[in-house]
């Protein structure tokens, strides 16, 4: 007998579940627990009476293999950048990516293939937001991507103010992770999920680049946001320049100052 979701049972429940386990109603009684901390209330009720398996999260490179392994296993094929955008999209629960991974499976169909393209469709509502994708890029120091991703948010009719702000957004969101984390020592990303605002998921990424992004180069991409949010506005001249330039200058000039703070490290 399996029962899921026991950090949510009361003191008396869980007392009463370990009566029935330890009283032999139950010969074999697996219990689900989902929690970023002991559940102190269970493992007292239960004592001595039950085994503890503990299951750590998997961490980001796990869950994109897992995630890649599952869309093979439904007879589908993906490159990387499909299953990191799968995984962006629905989260880190892995009942919840191979919920999305067999619909997938019954839209495309035997063979078919996984596309980024085709997550962002099958997935409009979750997908994660564009500048994400073009922070991403600049974070990897990948020009021909941040370039292309630029090109496409604005052939899609973006508008260059709210995707200047989107970015801004993206490196306030890592400088607060790296305090939040220099802070809190032991902080899990369900922790930092809820410090911040954003999914797991997110958390872990956001993590991730707090770790390795040196704070001058962010602050240097705050400071290149700003000058070219009076750009595209026009500044004391009123002279507005074409949102393309600025912004195509913005994400040379960002991936410019990266190689140069790296040399001088």
């Amino acid at each position: 007998m399996a029962l899921r979701g026991a950090e949510a049972l009361r003191a008396s429940a869980a007392d009463e579940l370990a009566r029935l386990a330890t009283s032999g109603v139950a010969a074999h009684l697996v219990v689900g627990v989902v929690a970023d901390r002991e559940p102190k209330r269970l493992l007292q009720a239960f004592g001595d009476a039950a085994k503890v398996h503990r299951l750590a999260v998997p961490r980001r490179g796990e869950l994109i293999a897992w995630t890649l392994k599952r869309i093979e296993a439904a007879g589908l094929e993906a490159d990387r950048k499909a299953v990191t955008t799968l995984v962006d999209a629905v989260g880190d629960d892995l009942r919840a990516i191979a919920q999305a991974v067999d619909q997938l499976a019954t839209r495309l169909g035997t063979g078919g293939a996984v596309s980024e393209a085709a997550v962002v469709r099958h997935f409009p509502g979750s997908s994660p937001p564009p500048a994400w994708e073009l922070f991403d890029a600049l974070c990897a120091r990948d020009a021909p991507t941040a370039f292309g991703v630029l090109r496409r948010l604005l052939d899609g009719g973006n508008d260059p103010i709210p995707l200047l702000f989107a970015l801004v957004s993206q490196v306030r969101y890592v400088l607060r992770a790296a305090g939040e984390i220099e802070r809190s020592a032991g902080l899990s990303d369900a922790d930092l999920s809820r410090e911040l605002g954003v999914s797991r998921g997110r958390a872990t990424v956001l993590r991730r680049q707090a770790g390795r992004l040196d704070r001058r180069w962010l602050l240097a991409v705050y400071r290149r946001c700003a000058e070219a949010d009076i750009d595209l506005k026009g500044g004391d001249e009123g002279a507005a320049l074409p949102s393309e330039l600025v912004l195509e200058r913005l994400i040379g000039g960002a991936l410019t100052d990266a190689d140069a703070i790296a040399v001088s490290s």
